[in-house]
Formats: C-alpha cells, structure tokens, sequence
C-alpha cells in the first residue's frame, strides 16, 4: 500500500519548495523515535506527516487502513526482530519503501535485512536530515521505476493475450467455416429431397437456420482486422503470394502433375514445386527438406494419400496438406477434414482459381497458426523470464528446483544448488547509477549461462543474488565449475566515463540428500551462501552431509 497523493508542496524560509510525504515510524524506543521525528521535521526536500506505532503488528493494522509514501521500521521490535516484519510488509506492499534503522553497526543484520525487502539501511549513529532525504528520494525513484516497469509489463502481457485471444477466434472461425458450409449444402440438399418426409422437413429447416446465423456470427469474427487475424484469414478475389514457398506434390499419374503445374504456373515465380510419386518418397523428402505445403493424391502406389497427415505427425514434422482426388464424395472430404487436411480438391472442378485460393487459404492458416503458437509462447515466457537479465526467474526456479528434487529422490541422481551474490553490489549501483548495475547483472548472466552445461539451469533469484541448479553432476565438479564462474567474474572489468572497476561474487553451494525437500535444498545453500559472505565473500561455501565448510581447490 503506497500513498496515492497529490502532489503536496510546501514552500519553507529558504523560497525552497518541499514536497508533502506521509511517513510511518515503526519504533518500540520512543527516544529513538523523537531522533528520527526531528531529523524528518528538519528536511530540506520533504514536508514529513508522521505516524507512530511501537510495534509491528500495529504496524501493519495501520498500513491497512491508511496510505503512506514510507516506512522506517526498527530492527529491535517486541513482537518479532525485523527480519519477520520486513518479510511480511514487502510481500505486502512491494512498491512500499521500507527502510530498517538500527543502533548496531552489523553488516551482516543489513545484508540479511536487504535481502528479506528491506529499500535500505540506516544506522541511528549516522542520521541527519540530509542522509534521510537522500534516503527517501532514492527510495522514491525506485517506487517509480518499479511500477512503470510493472504497468509496461502489464501492458505487454495483455497485448500478448489479446493478440493469442484475436488469433485463436481467427482461427476457429477459418476452422468451422468449411464444415459448416458443407452442414447448411446438405440441410439444404435434404430440405429439397422429395422423398423427405414432411414431419421432417422442419427440423430441417431449423437447423437449416441455425447453420446460417453461425455463419454470419462467423462472417462478423473474420471481418475484425485488429490484429491483422481477417486480413490473414478472407481469401481475395485474385491472391497474391508475397512469400516463396515451397510445395510437395505427391501425383504418381505424369498426366495429373502436369495439370496442376499448370494451373499453378501463373505463380511459379513464389510457389516453387516439387515432386513425390510414393508415400514413402514423399516421407523420404520431408524428412530432409522444409515444406510449406503438401498436396497428396488419394490413390498412390505404396497407400491412401489420407493417410499422409498421421504419417508426417508420427515424424514429428507439422506441414499443412491438401487432399487432391477424382474419387470420392462427401464421405471422403469428411474424412480428409478429420484426418487434418486443410482442405479437400475433386480434381474434376480443378482450375486455376480454385487451386490459387486453396493454397493461399491454406499457407496463410498455416503462417497464422505458427504466429500464434508464437504469441502463447511469448505469453508463457513473459511469466518466467526476468526483464534485465533475460534468465529464468524466481517463479521459474521454484517449480523447477520442486521437479528435480522429486527427480532426484525418485532416481538417485544427483542434484546441487548454488546461490550465487555479487559483493557490495549496492556500492555499483550508488556510484555508477542502475544502468551500470544492469550492465554487471546482464554480464554475470552471461558468464554464468556459458558456465554451464546444457542439463544445468541458471536464474536470477532476486536483485543481485542468482541461483544455478546442476544436474546430474557429483558435488566436486559442481565446486569446480562454481569457482569457475568465480574467477570469471572477478577477472571481468567494467568502465563508466573513463572509471574501471571489477566485481567479485560469493557463492553458496548446497548437494541434495534423499531427505530434503526444494525448500530444504534452497534453505541449505542460502544458510553456506550467508557464510561466505561472513567470512570475507569472494569464496565457495560448501554445505553437504559432512557438514558446511569453505571449499578450497585442491588442484
């Protein structure tokens, strides 16, 4: 919960113009809340509306029932030490900054305190008003970046599912149009059938129109050109191939080849035709070559055309198929449809505009249907990938991490977790700005992914923490390539306006036992990853069966 304020303004003695922020004070010690009130009272930037609580729990019931632009929370507090609380506000109220203020000069309670949500952290021997201010500012900037992040990534993931959405209604209306159309020919046929009883004729009549108002509602879902879904899908008078494509043709009969090669002619310029004269050719080709399209003859020396569509299905190979035969009838272009032709041919109506549309309609399905298996994709991923670094995120992690520890426990292979954090990263985002801090997140991504097998895994846990899963893999090797990655890390330099500087990172590492669970798994390298980090960072803390200890290469 972040205050949704008008912009406040107060102009002070100097002519300055401070700007109106509703801050709550979190404190149990009423001293040390009096220090912070004076020194918020004494800002130069902002005009301070504060409230006070001496615990978390009021806290909290506060924070519910009011808006406020930040919170300064105490570590000590009577109701549970401030990890608890930091934890519990910012699931709550992410884009709430919330800054921990302590008398203890430890750095291991800030780290920890970061890494639970904590914006910042202020020891109560250093405050000043100017160190609040620049505090709050930062704290500020941030809120605003955050939630134009997330609004833009909204944006995005509702023009993917609107896009997917408009696709798929394309799609399905293309997909019932000729099955309908055949449903109203033979209502149609029946209703005109002499030999039709009469008790009949209206129920036929009825379907008769009810095919009919589902293919005008159909007519309106194709009419819709957002998206560019109609466009694709209406069939012009003339079309007009703007793409090459190349076709495979399966035609034993030289006579037939020859028909259709001339029909299709007038295009060969895009429609480039090849020839198959079995099934199995035709398998043989497809196998090794990429086709757009392929159009089957019913009868073939080796088999039934029809059965074409399965026969590439069961290759693993997705190519859209016309059925072209001078056998059959209604029965059989039911079959072809079912079986998963795009559409059906008698070869006795063929002529130059018929075979024209047919392709046409069915390159343009086919280029549809890639473009919005393409947009699910997109949709899907946007939901896993994080937007800096481009890996897997946290919500990735988690359902991974959950499916190799059941794999693990079911097969006896083995499984390591590393927790991966960046020294002093906060000092690089201060000093150089966030756009150099993303510059080393996106370089570290890109080592530690190179680092890795094709059976590893490799995900941004949070801020500057990562997390690399190992499969398959005893504990050693897994040490040696984390120390890998390490020094690849230090060994990288960075510059900005002519200052180079390196980064070093710290890394926890964590085997899987038969008797951990995910959870248990990520408490264990977490619990060595805060040990190498206590010890002097830059370093490999290794927690196994044998205990928790500091690896050393031995080579």
């Amino acid at each position: 919960m972040t205050a949704e304020m008008a912009a406040v303004e107060t102009p002070t003695e100097m002519g300055v113009v401070r700007k109106s922020l509703n801050v709550l004070i979190i404190d149990s010690n009423p001293d040390d809340a009096v220090l912070l009130r004076r020194c918020l009272k004494k800002s130069v930037c902002y005009d301070a509306q504060l409230a006070e609580v001496r615990s978390g729990r009021e806290g909290l019931s506060l924070l519910e029932s009011l808006n406020f632009d930040c919170v300064f929370l105490d570590h000590r507090l009577p109701d549970g030490n401030s990890t608890t609380w930091l934890e519990s506000l910012s699931a709550r109220y992410p884009l709430l900054p919330i800054f921990l203020i302590t008398s203890q000069s430890n750095e291991a309670i800030a780290v920890e305190a970061l890494k639970k949500g904590a914006w910042d952290y202020l020891s109560k021997s250093s405050l000043s008003p100017e160190v609040l201010d620049n505090a709050i500012e930062s704290g500020l900037g941030k809120r605003e970046r955050l939630r134009a992040l997330e609004e833009q990534k909204q944006k995005l993931l509702e023009e993917e599912r609107l896009k997917v959405l408009m696709q798929l209604a394309g799609a399905t209306a293309h997909e019932l149009s000729q099955p309908l159309t055949g449903l109203v020919g033979f209502c149609d046929l029946l209703r005109r059938d002499e030999a039709c009883p009469p008790h009949l004729r209206y129920a036929v009549d009825s379907i008769l129109r009810s095919g009919q108002r589902i293919e005008s509602i159909l007519k309106q879902v194709r009419s819709i050109h957002d998206y560019d879904v109609a466009s694709s899908l209406a069939t012009p008078p003339s079309p007009t191939f703007a793409r090459d494509a190349r076709l495979l043709v399966v035609e034993d009969d030289d006579a037939d080849f020859q028909d259709l090669t001339r029909l299709l002619e007038s295009e060969a310029i895009r429609l480039h035709l090849e020839r198959a004269r079995t099934l199995a050719e035709a398998l043989r080709l497809a196998e090794v070559q990429s086709y757009d399209l392929l159009l089957a003859d019913y009868d073939l020396p080796d088999g039934k055309g029809i059965e074409i569509v399965s026969l590439l299905i069961g290759l693993g190979k997705s190519i859209p198929c016309i059925l072209v035969t001078g056998k059959g009838g209604e029965s059989l272009a039911a079959e072809a449809f079912h079986n998963g032709f795009y559409d059906y041919l008698p070869k006795h109506e063929l002529n130059r505009s018929v075979i024209l549309r047919s392709v046409w309609s069915a390159l343009e399905r086919s280029r549809m249907k890639r473009e919005t298996d393409e947009a699910t994709r997109r949709v899907s991923e946007l939901a896993v990938r994080d937007t800096v670094t481009g890996m897997w995120n946290r919500r990735w992690l988690d359902e991974r991490l959950e499916e190799e520890t059941q794999r693990s426990q079911r097969y006896g292979v083995p499984l390591a977790l590393c927790l991966l954090d960046l020294d002093h990263f906060k000092k690089v985002n201060d000093t150089y700005g966030h756009s150099v801090g993303d510059q080393v997140l996106k370089a570290t991504a890109c080592i530690a992914k190179a680092s890795l097998r094709q059976t590893d895994f490799a995900c941004r846990y949070g801020g500057e923490e990562f997390a690399l899963i190992f499969t398959s893999n005893a504990a050693e090797a897994v040490a040696i390539c984390c120390d890998r990655i390490r020094r690849k890390i230090e060994s990288e330099v960075f510059e900005f306006r002519g200052q180079r500087f390196t980064v070093t990172a710290s890394f926890g590492l964590a085997d899987h036992r038969r008797k951990l669970s995910a959870a248990e798994l990520l408490e264990s390298a977490d619990k060595a990853l805060y040990l190498a980090k206590t010890n002097g960072r830059n370093r490999i803390v290794v927690e196994s069966e044998n205990g928790i200890a500091e690896w050393h290469d031995v080579a």
